[in-house]
């Protein structure tokens, strides 16, 4: 989770200086972090008591939306480097 939060700040900073695409590479770096989570917390094939399965369902909610946001940056980034690439006009 510690990687994600690095490479989520550090797209945050490419955001805020208006470098679109390498705010892109960090987020695709976060995603794959969030990714490598959901297979950690999955408990598909174990019996899991009633108290840790109650806790990883919650977990693997919190990362879903956690990469939802991440993803929907990541579009809008995408969109905002086409838009100054490929200008109207």
């Amino acid at each position: 989770m510690v990687n994600s939060w690095w490479e989520r700040l550090l797209s945050l900073h490419s955001l805020d200086g208006g470098d679109f695409g390498l705010a892109s590479c960090h987020l695709k770096e976060a995603l794959s972090h969030i990714n490598h989570l959901f297979g950690l917390v999955s408990s598909e094939g174990r019996e899991l008591p009633d108290q840790e399965e109650a806790v990883t369902v919650e977990c693997r909610r919190l990362l879903f939306d956690y990469r939802e946001i991440l993803l929907r940056v990541l579009r809008d980034s995408r969109t905002e480097l086409s838009r100054r690439r490929h200008p109207e006009g």
